[in-house]
């Protein structure tokens, strides 16, 4: 009687977990957040970041903003529509973020919506 309990109990816990897996699969941070990784591995793809870093080592102090402005008014079109996605998703989850429910409000629980 105890195994039938046991396994009873293992397919239950099986279900619950799957429907967790799915519902944090399909809410739309994660999506945003995957399409965030997906254009920063593209934008790695057209930008050498080393040599971005090493170029702005050598650059004055009080030169740098007119270095990157000059530097992404440059670049390609590519890259400065990925920089745009990528800024546009980060403000987006930031927002959405900001409107869910504090784990105080909750009774010490943060569920997400």
């Amino acid at each position: 009687m105890a195994g039938n309990t046991h396994n009873l109990k293992n397919t239950i816990m099986r279900r619950i977990y799957y429907a967790y897996g799915l519902r944090l699969l399909l809410h739309p941070l994660t999506a945003h957040g995957a399409f965030v990784a997906v254009c920063a591995v593209l934008l790695t793809r057209f930008v050498s970041f080393p040599n971005v870093i090493a170029n702005i080592l050598e650059v004055k102090v009080g030169e740098v903003h007119q270095y990157i402005l000059g530097a992404a008014l440059q670049t390609e079109v590519w890259t400065v529509v990925l920089v745009v996605f990528i800024v546009l998703n980060i403000v987006w989850m930031y927002s959405r973020l900001q409107h869910l429910p504090r784990a105080s409000q909750m009774g010490g629980v943060a569920y997400g919506q």
